[in-house]
């Protein structure tokens, strides 16, 4: 598979994906691309809000299957709700006001703008232990190296 065409696909698709974290908790994240960075735009249960954060490791598992994205949790930046003049090329406004409605996986769904994006994942750098001893390194490397990480 040429993963890294399958992240421009996922950037060029502009919908979010919903990742299950576990315990009935429930992730949305999008991702893009800014000044060459990939990046992501999180909700979650779990953050005090919306955020925004750089992608710093993608990793393939050894089978093949599932591409995993870091982020660094302890530097993501919960997003407040008047930088949407910031964020605007990567979100519609329509989007930017769901992310602070309390409900951003509902209304995202009934947007339309989610899309189950089998064997993509997105986690907290701190849980990237989980990973290092099931992933093939030659394909990680070469992601990185495509997307400057």
């Amino acid at each position: 598979m040429d993963w890294n065409k399958k992240i421009e696909d996922i950037i060029n698709n502009k919908k979010w994906i919903k990742n299950d974290t576990g315990l009935w908790k429930i992730q949305c994240c999008k991702l893009f691309k800014d000044n060459g960075e990939l990046m992501l735009f999180i909700v979650t249960d779990e953050l005090n809000g919306p955020a925004v954060a750089r992608v710093e490791k993608v990793v393939v598992t050894n089978n093949s299957s599932e591409l995993v994205m870091f982020y660094d949790n302890e530097y993501d930046a919960v997003l407040e709700e008047d930088e949407y003049e910031h964020y605007s090329e990567f979100l519609t406004r329509e989007e930017w006001d769901v992310l602070f409605s309390g409900n951003a996986a509902k209304e995202l769904f009934e947007m339309d703008m989610l899309s189950e994006e089998e064997g993509f994942y997105v986690e907290p750098h701190e849980g990237i232990e989980r990973f290092m001893n099931n992933y093939d390194k030659e394909i990680s490397e070469e992601i990185a190296g495509y997307f400057n990480l």
